[in-house]
């Protein structure tokens, strides 16, 4: 027999958190999701909710996983300034970049502003075309290969990159070994 499939469907509290305002770091709760694609290299890592409770709710939990997302990103960020390389801003696709309150996050987390295309929820299907499209026509990259059109940029908000930057030592600590 095997498992029973799985319904993947954004609910209520998960759709809350995805709307949500910018502004409370959740303190109570952490979540922690790593693997293969870790700057640490310890693919047998994988994830936990640190600090449940019998209170915390879903749309907690949803935005704890959003902001152990942000904070791994945080790490691969540290490492490229380790390798000397610094990242001053990003550009977002795919269907988070649809969330003000994703992105928030990200520029907080991050320190560095963010920025959202048109239709940047289909950006990288897009551009696995274009690549398609340069193989099979020969066609030059400046002229299939053009900039998409910025719509918004989510700059870090000094109290909010404070908050979050207080919480990554404990986020990054849970992922020290325990035996």
């Amino acid at each position: 027999m095997g498992r029973a499939p799985v319904r993947r469907r954004r609910g209520r509290a998960a759709g809350a958190a995805w709307a949500a305002p910018a502004g409370a770091v959740h303190r109570e709760l952490l979540a922690l999701s790593r693997g293969r694609a870790d700057p640490a290299r310890r693919p047998a890592v994988r994830g936990m909710l640190d600090g449940l409770s019998h209170g915390t709710d879903r749309t907690t939990i949803v935005q704890a996983v959003l902001e152990g997302v942000g904070f791994a990103l945080a790490d691969c960020r540290d490492a490229l300034a380790h390798a000397g390389i610094a990242v001053a801003e990003a550009d977002v696709i795919g269907g988070g970049s649809r969330s003000r309150f994703w992105l928030s996050v990200l520029a907080n987390v991050l320190d560095i502003p963010i920025h959202r295309f048109a239709d940047g929820e289909t950006g990288a299907a897009f551009g696995a075309a274009r690549l398609g499209r340069l193989a099979v026509t020969g066609e030059a990259v400046e002229a299939v290969c053009t900039p998409p059109r910025r719509i918004e940029t989510f700059e870090p908000e000094s109290l909010l990159v404070d908050a979050y930057a207080e919480r990554l030592p404990a986020w990054r600590e849970l992922y020290r070994p325990r035996h």
